[in-house]
């Protein structure tokens, strides 16, 4: 980020928290939907990258003020709310700063105690089905749209194959049909009972302190929404591997009848990183994502 552009974001954020002393400002990360600061390492903004980033950081606000009471893991806490629909550049979300560091996957395979390991897997189980056992009939979450449905998955693979399916391999080609084939053809989604899930629960997400060797929150619920408890331990599998998996697994018992559907969601990730920088003229995202099948 240029020393302009900056600059632009710390007279947004003074013009719009007086109460913000901002000397030290950096960029954390540039995201597919947001720009990160971090202020005096003590606050966190997000800016939206784009107009429909900005109700996503409104639906995010809502969800993050209904779910604060009912989880035991620190998640962001939104102090700071100016969503302009009108500018971009005016548009972000604050909130005070969580310790530690996002737990990369060097980080994770560095991990050798199996101590430390099962006390990771515990705390990320505990902070899943907390997640998951939020009442989804109340408050804001009432209403919310259904995401992963049967219809939406078919639609999801309409656009692998017609947009997608030109760079692949053949082998590559084969291996996605078969992926999905098992799914809708033989109809392996199970009827499921939708909860609030995470929606992105990758390791960039869980914020990790390498000392106490503890998780001491996760953050970035954009795509925060209601569908498969499934989907977020399919992102422990992506992340951690199956190993890690089942250790989660045996601190939240009732996702293990979820199996099938985990290691199907695991198989799109990277198609779904594909698609969106395709849709989204990201190069880095679909490289990223098709770098397997090319």
């Amino acid at each position: 980020m240029s020393i302009e552009l900056l600059a632009s974001y710390k007279q947004v954020i003074e013009r719009h928290c007086a109460d913000v002393v901002i000397d030290d400002v950096h960029l954390m990360e540039s995201g597919q939907n947001n720009i990160v600061l971090i202020v005096h390492d003590a606050f966190v903004f997000r800016f939206a990258r784009y107009m429909t980033s900005i109700d996503t950081l409104r639906k995010e606000v809502e969800i993050l003020r209904y779910i604060q009471p009912f989880l035991t893991t620190a998640i962001p806490q939104p102090g700071f709310v100016h969503l302009d629909d009108s500018n971009i550049g005016e548009s972000f979300v604050g909130y005070p700063f969580i310790a530690g560091k996002p737990l990369g996957r060097a980080d994770f395979d560095t991990i050798d105690m199996p101590d430390v390991l099962d006390t990771l897997a515990h705390q990320l189980a505990v902070f899943l089905y907390e997640l998951h056992s939020v009442s989804i009939n109340a408050g804001p979450l009432a209403g919310f749209p259904i995401r992963g449905t049967m219809d939406q998955w078919r639609q999801m693979y309409q656009k692998v194959q017609n947009q997608l399916f030109v760079y692949m391999r053949p082998d590559a080609r084969e291996h996605v049909q078969w992926h999905f084939a098992q799914f809708l053809e033989q109809n392996q989604l199970l009827p499921f009972i939708p909860v609030l899930r995470h929606g992105d629960f990758g390791l960039g997400n869980i914020l990790y302190d390498s000392t106490t060797y503890r998780v001491t929150g996760v953050v970035d619920f954009g795509s925060a929404g209601l569908g498969d408890p499934a989907t977020d331990l399919a992102g422990v599998l992506a992340g951690c591997g199956k190993s890690f998996l089942q250790q989660v697994l045996h601190y939240y018992p009732e996702a293990r009848a979820m199996l099938g559907r985990i290691h199907f969601y695991c198989g799109t990730f990277a198609l779904q990183e594909a698609l969106f920088g395709l849709e989204n003229d990201d190069q880095a995202a679909f490289t990223d994502g098709m770098a397997d099948y090319i």
